[in-house]
């Protein structure tokens, strides 16, 4: 019984999965359209490598704050 239960609830993981992914990569091109801006702003001419560095380590940040705060 355990185990049908587990596999129904499998394709509600799956989508669920998905879904974070996606909802993951729209967060990183808006972060990455913010810093971008902001580098222009300040620093014009900074290297992108840099640039892709900040945005991935705010966006990886912040889920990971999401996430932990949301299990408290």
């Amino acid at each position: 019984m355990d185990m049908l239960k587990g596999l129904a609830t499998l394709p509600l993981t799956i989508v669920t999965s998905i879904l974070l992914i996606f909802l993951g990569i729209i967060y990183f091109v808006i972060t990455l359209l913010i810093v971008k801006v902001s580098i222009d702003l300040v620093a014009p001419g900074a290297e992108a490598n840099w640039i892709l560095l900040s945005a991935a380590l705010i966006t990886a940040a912040s889920m990971l704050g999401a996430a932990i705060q949301k299990g408290e």
